[in-house]
């Protein structure tokens, strides 16, 4: 008698909760609309000023398998700069990424790296720049080139 009861009152919550939305036309026109999409995922993104994210990254291939981590300082329309380190503290290198150029300096060999903007593109085929990666790490609406 007593299980009943309980499968009573579970059906009874079950049944009294409104657990589905029905979808109107109207709903489905506002999800399919590209300017309210981008007006939602721009509404947040303004009012960032700073941005801090710490990180933990595993890299495998078939020769080593490395585990780092690190830190991303964003500030916004002015620079970011991303850490790497093994961890204890010890600092592999850092990235430096501004509107026109991008640095690594390299802590273990004492040297410093510097290209243009232009450097992701020459060395990894990858048409970033510091406009579109700050996109990224803020959720900011930005069109990738199509060609």
């Amino acid at each position: 008698m007593k299980n009943y009861l309980i499968i009573l009152i579970c059906c009874l919550l079950l049944s009294s909760c409104n657990l589905f939305k029905k979808i109107t036309n109207q709903d489905n026109k506002d999800l399919i609309n590209p300017n309210i999409l981008i007006d939602s995922i721009n509404a947040h993104s303004d009012n960032i000023e700073t941005l801090l994210i710490k990180y933990s990254a595993k890299f495998k291939s078939n020769e080593q398998n490395l585990t780092f981590y690190g830190v991303i300082k964003l500030q916004k329309d002015s620079v970011l700069i991303m850490t790497f380190s093994p961890g204890l503290g010890i600092e592999l290198g850092r990235l430096q990424i501004t509107n026109d150029t991008v640095k690594f300096y390299n802590s273990l060999q004492n040297t410093l790296l510097v290209g243009d903007v232009n450097f992701f593109n020459k060395n990894y085929k990858v048409d970033l720049n510091f406009e579109s990666i700050q996109s990224i790490l803020i959720n900011k609406f930005f069109l990738y080139p199509s060609n």
